[in-house]
């Protein structure tokens, strides 16, 4: 026995996904009862990446830090394979309307062989598939994207100038089933937000007020203070011989409780910089399916006009605007907060 269908969420990253996992994960028996199984592969559970990596291969999980996963690659790869079984049986046992899979480690380039694979496997479970991506601006997902690579203390490279093609056409001419592109722009959005316009549109026949939503923002924004100091961090721009990642995490939270943050925003002339950097990908976009994003002038686009401090990102100060007292105030803090020793700062942590 197998589901009617099968939707396949793959993101792309920082287009709401973690919000949307987290409201079905939350909601997974109301959802189940009115036909969408939702397996828990919510990534913080590490689960995302090992479906990811054992049906997409070892590249799919991104590389991801396994720290927290706990395991090495072998042993992600062995319980992606557990757990993808599991889901077998459950479909089979007690098929649903709609299987719901979600995750944005899957927008990645992968090798149409790969893609064919992949879609002999879910053939296996569903009568029909169906693959949604939501795409985002390249200037708000360079800025999104630097602060989650912060967030986890590793350094921002150079963004693809091609990740939309370099992504899309193995999926396009390998995947046996509908594929819907959709744009990650609160202009476009119903109601300006990715969990309306997503059920609205994906899941119609869902009962959206059966559902909590919960809080309407999942992952914590930094300011443009918290993001040079963890650049200056992973750059070794100020000496620091004790544990970075502690350290990092005490940027994250001072930064909530530190007066006047400065909201992240590039300048005029560092967005100008990633779109013309993002050009080659947009002018395919535009021309490949006709999407175009409303915040861009295309006409201004010179992709041979390249800014490499911007597109490599030398400081954080060059691209965004950073108020520099508040920003030593905060490193000073989080400096001072993460020498303490561990029973000092759980006391404060608790009072």
């Amino acid at each position: 026995m197998k589901a009617g269908e099968l939707l396949l969420h793959i993101g792309h990253p920082k287009t709401g996904s973690t919000t949307l996992q987290e409201i079905w994960r939350a909601n997974h028996n109301v959802l189940r009862g009115q036909g969408v199984m939702l397996p828990l592969t919510y990534p913080g559970g590490g689960r995302a990446a090992a479906i990811a990596a054992s049906l997409f291969g070892a590249r799919a999980h991104g590389g991801a830090n396994m720290q927290w996963l706990q395991t090495d690659l072998a042993g992600l790869i062995e319980r992606g394979h557990a757990d993808w079984n599991r889901i077998c049986e459950e479909v089979a046992n007690d098929p649903p309307k709609t299987l719901l899979l979600s995750n944005e480690m899957l927008f990645r380039p992968m090798t149409g062989a790969k893609w064919q694979e992949v879609g002999q496997v879910l053939d296996q479970v569903a009568e029909h598939k169906r693959l949604v991506a939501y795409l985002r601006a390249p200037d708000a997902m360079f800025l999104s994207s630097a602060q989650e690579i912060l967030k986890h203390v590793q350094t921002p490279g150079r963004f693809s100038r091609t990740q939309f093609k370099d992504t899309l056409v193995p999926l396009m001419k390998n995947w046996k089933g509908q594929i819907k592109l959709e744009q990650f722009d609160r202009q476009i959005m119903k109601d300006g937000d990715i969990y309306t316009d997503f059920m609205t549109k994906h899941l119609p026949f869902v009962d959206m007020d059966q559902l909590d939503r919960g809080p309407a923002e999942l992952n914590t924004s930094l300011s443009a203070e918290a993001m040079a100091v963890l650049y200056d961090l992973v750059m070794e721009h100020f000496p620091w011989h004790h544990n970075r990642r502690l350290l990092a995490q005490y940027v994250a939270r001072l930064d909530q409780k530190l007066e006047n943050p400065t909201k992240p925003k590039l300048r005029p002339d560092a967005v100008q910089a990633v779109i013309n950097w993002r050009g080659p990908d947009l002018f395919w976009l535009r021309d490949a399916f006709g999407i175009t994003f409303p915040s861009i002038d295309y006409d201004a686009i010179n992709p041979d006009e390249i800014d490499s401090n911007v597109v490599q990102i030398c400081r954080i100060e060059d691209i965004c605007a950073v108020n520099g007292d508040r920003k030593e105030e905060l490193k000073n803090r989080a400096m001072r907060r993460s020498r303490m020793p561990r029973a000092l700062r759980r006391w404060l942590a608790k009072y």
